[in-house]
């Protein structure tokens, strides 16, 4: 299930991965709020 939401598992002291993870996450709360009206 995480293979197909882009979650990818990251080591520790891996800080392109805790980046790109942050990134994508970010971006999937963009996507699914984008046309809610505040």
């Amino acid at each position: 299930m995480n293979q197909l939401m882009g979650v990818e598992d990251c080591d520790v002291g891996d800080d392109g991965c805790l980046r790109r993870r942050l990134i994508s996450e970010a971006h999937l709360d963009y996507i699914y709020t984008q046309h809610r009206k505040p």
